[in-house]
């Protein structure tokens, strides 16, 4: 089984720890469970932001988590990106930078909260609800080879 690497994306600021790593602890739960379950060809690894850089961790600017998340996304497969927070600059230079590397960007809009239509033009796909969410990358990411999913 080969891994892929999945970075998780989505508005943090003025967002307490928990709230920041609720629905990326779901959606990498979830999809690591079925990969076990189904015995997917790919094994997904997840980077999560907001457990290395937090409001907890002690750096000289915000140069120093920012380099080190868009070094993950950058050696990413696939970003997965939650537009709770739409608003979020870091999030949308996130996006830019996936579009730029063509890493395939699966959303979620649960709210369906209007989203700006660069942020929709850098996502492959906007999924309405978590189980649609994982229900698509689990079948179109994890289970075949197409030499356009996987680097």
């Amino acid at each position: 089984m080969e891994n892929v690497h999945i970075y998780l994306a989505g508005g943090m600021t003025g967002l307490p720890l928990n709230k920041q790593n609720a629905w990326r602890n779901l959606v990498s739960e979830t999809i690591t469970q079925l990969a076990l379950d189904i015995g997917m060809v790919y094994k997904p690894i997840f980077f999560s932001p907001p457990s290395f850089y937090n409001e907890d961790s002690q750096f000289d600017s915000q140069r120093e988590p920012m380099e080190f998340d868009l070094y993950n996304l950058r050696n990413s497969d696939l970003v997965i990106v939650n537009f709770t927070n739409p608003n979020s600059l870091g999030t949308a230079m996130e996006l830019i930078l996936a579009k730029e590397y063509h890493i395939p960007v699966i959303g979620v809009n649960v709210n369906n909260k209007e989203l700006h239509p660069w942020l929709k033009e850098c996502c492959t796909k906007i999924c309405s609800s978590f189980e649609q969410l994982v229900t698509h990358i689990t079948e179109y990411y994890l289970q075949f080879t197409p030499s356009y999913c996987i680097k």
